[in-house]
């Protein structure tokens, strides 16, 4: 067990560990967090799918090539997607890139390197959010 003043020894008798008298309570927000990614475009929220784990590049590029790319060419069936995203380390990793310099219908929209969120899908998640809530 840990507190703001470093972890708790507790010396409890041998097979005692779930033994209440050697516990204590931990309180807990109730919070319940969801990873997902989602796209948007001008016209309507497209598309949210569900992180299974932790986010990483080759599941970001897979995410990139099976959900978002066909879920744009619904909607865009002959134009170019044109693909907005901010410099997180999973955007700017090497998997990432190559399979986007691979993509000549995807062209990828600069990005200022110290924006603060200026992202237009910041207010599609605070909304996610207070529907959630």
């Amino acid at each position: 067990m840990k507190t703001n003043d470093g972890p708790v020894l507790v010396h409890r008798p041998q097979g005692q560990r779930y033994n209440t008298r050697y516990m204590s309570t931990c309180k807990r927000s109730g919070r319940v967090s969801v990873h997902c990614w989602g796209w948007i475009c001008h016209e309507w929220a497209a598309v949210l799918h569900l992180i299974e784990g932790h986010l990483d590049g080759l599941q970001y590029q897979h995410i990139l090539q099976n959900v978002m790319v066909p879920s744009a060419r619904m909607i865009y069936p002959d134009r170019v997607i044109h693909l907005q995203q901010d410099h997180s380390s999973i955007h700017d990793c090497r998997v990432v890139q190559e399979w986007l310099s691979r993509q000549a219908d995807v062209e990828l929209l600069d990005w200022p390197q110290r924006a603060p969120d200026m992202n237009r899908i910041e207010n599609m998640w605070s909304e996610v959010k207070r529907t959630m809530q």
